[in-house]
């Protein structure tokens, strides 16, 4: 049912970019758009929609942030091996500045 009303709504959206009906048709249609969105059960649908997809989206922040952040981690691990003393010391990473220290980011980052 869900990808139904997400094709009829993109179906509306395209005839009411697309249409070479004039002015009038689009004001009609414009007019019916306002009416259904004003609908209580499409208010409804709509932050039902927002809620869901700002819990996916902070859970995604999350998932995404810990993977980076243990492969940033990693590659400035690597980097400091490789680079020895050659590498500044504002660059190296202290016990105070690791990634699990006080500020959980590294020097530098």
């Amino acid at each position: 049912m869900r990808y139904k009303l997400t094709f009829l709504a993109g179906a509306a959206v395209g005839y009411v970019l697309g249409a070479h009906a004039g002015r009038a048709r689009y004001e009609q249609l414009s007019h019916l758009g306002s009416r259904v969105a004003a609908m209580e059960s499409v208010q409804r649908a709509r932050e039902t929609a927002v809620e869901q997809a700002t819990q996916l989206a902070d859970k995604a922040r999350v998932t995404v942030g810990d993977k980076v952040g243990a492969a940033v981690a990693d590659g400035r691990h690597r980097v400091e091996d490789a680079l020895g003393d050659r590498l500044p010391e504002r660059l190296r990473t202290t016990d105070a500045t690791s990634p699990g220290g006080p500020n959980g980011a590294g020097a530098g980052i």
